[in-house]
């Protein structure tokens, strides 16, 4: 776990970044199917909150050094 939780921060950055989708790609072909929604955002909007998360527990464990029970 420990080595998931290095992860976190680069994992962190690239979620705060715009979120393209390339075009041609089987997201694009989705978001194309599900007009006049996106898939893609909620791509992203679950990659954000799994992200998020993993780095609540990355400050708790790490950064903070305790553990609730």
């Amino acid at each position: 776990m420990s080595i998931l939780l290095e992860r976190v921060e680069k994992w962190h950055d690239r979620t705060s970044q715009p979120f393209t989708v390339r075009r041609g790609s089987l997201l694009d072909a989705a978001d194309g199917l599900s007009l006049p929604f996106q898939s893609s955002h909620k791509v992203k909007q679950h990659l954000t909150n799994a992200t998020d998360h993993l780095h609540a527990l990355r400050a708790l464990f790490v950064d903070a050094g305790t553990q609730h029970i």
